[in-house]
């Protein structure tokens, strides 16, 4: 009777929306992460809406993102180490890609796990050869793009495979006043920023007046404000999974330098930024861009591109689309729970 009782709880909370949700989140010490933006904002999302959901992490000293603002503190977080997580089959659990190491400790979880892969490039990162999520009971996924579902189906084809795209908070927008003389710049390794700067201003030192502003750790709204206060964007990142840098570019109005990555994102076209397969080629695109910006011979086209681009973004409904994944989700739990509870039922000796 114990289980016919376990599942009866777990249906009933399912069926009044409070069955768990833990997001399984990357501490990265106070430097500022997408993923880990991404997991607040679907965590506060659903927390919003009525569902119950927590931050989940590994360390008793995770530091909590401040960099991310006040609307996310305050959130509820449960540490593994310190024994906070209690699940049971009204529950579900999101695990980055990279925790692939974590998968065989949680297998014996009674709840339902679902992978949320956001860096493709670090789905195998822990795996054994040979190995893939399935092997651990997990035939769901969740991703930020329909580029990397369609990576992910290619390597794992019977994996269950949802997007739910990325949320820009509402300050990405332009600003009334000119624009300065700044070059924004973003690469996923610091050496690189280094050196487009340096040989920059070897290559074209009649713009050594022109500044370079790199946009990495600021806290989020002080980062919005610092690319507003920017003419133009570079962005090197080759195995980015979503590009968020240059959409929060164009939505405050700036025009996108960049290295293309290894998987072509969404959004990306051939008219809406500068865009060179050779990372040495960027130093020349930045110096005939500076060029053509102070004789005000920017093509009017790509701007209006940039402004296309993230209209689309704009129109998107992320907390309606996560919450008819929820909802999707929890009927199919209810289903199988009910065949799980008929199934025992059927079982039970008779009185």
């Amino acid at each position: 009777m114990e289980n016919i009782t376990q599942l009866q709880e777990a249906l009933t909370k399912i069926e009044n929306n409070k069955g768990e949700f833990y997001f399984l989140t990357i501490n990265t010490k106070g430097v500022q992460k997408a993923s880990v933006a991404m997991n607040y904002e679907l965590v506060r999302m659903l927390n919003q809406k009525g569902y119950v959901a927590h931050i989940m992490h590994q360390e008793e000293d995770y530091t909590e993102p401040d960099w991310l603002g006040e609307e996310y503190k305050g959130l509820s977080h449960k540490c593994i180490a310190k024994n906070e997580i209690q699940v049971s089959a009204s529950d579900t659990v999101f695990i980055p890609e990279l925790y692939g190491s974590v998968l065989d400790q949680i297998k014996t979880f009674p709840c339902e796990k679902i992978i949320f892969c956001q860096s493709y490039d670090y789905i195998f990162e822990t795996l054994q050869p040979g190995v893939t999520w399935s092997h651990y009971g997990i035939n769901r996924c969740i991703t930020t793009s329909e580029s990397q579902k369609a990576y992910i189906l290619s390597v794992m084809p019977s994996i269950n495979v949802e997007v739910i795209p990325f949320h820009f908070p509402e300050y990405f927008e332009k600003m009334d006043a000119p624009k300065p003389p700044v070059i924004a710049i973003h690469t996923r390794e610091a050496r690189d920023t280094a050196k487009v700067i340096k040989t920059f201003y070897v290559k074209y030192p009649q713009f050594r007046w022109i500044a370079f502003k790199d946009m990495r750790n600021l806290p989020r709204k002080k980062f919005a404000e610092a690319l507003q206060e920017t003419c133009v964007s570079v962005w090197i990142d080759d195995i980015s999974g979503f590009g968020t840098f240059p959409l929060e570019s164009m939505m405050v109005g700036n025009p996108v330098i960049g290295k293309l990555p290894n998987l072509k994102p969404d959004w990306l076209n051939e008219h809406n930024g500068i865009w060179t397969y050779e990372t040495n080629k960027i130093v020349d695109i930045i110096g005939a861009f500076i060029k053509n910006w102070l004789e005000d011979e920017v093509p009017e086209e790509l701007y209006e591109h940039t402004n296309n681009t993230v209209s689309e973004y704009r129109k998107l409904d992320v907390e309606n689309i996560l919450c008819d994944y929820v909802e999707k989700l929890n009927q199919e739990k209810l289903s199988a729970l009910r065949q799980a509870e008929n199934k025992l039922l059927e079982t039970e000796p008779q009185n």
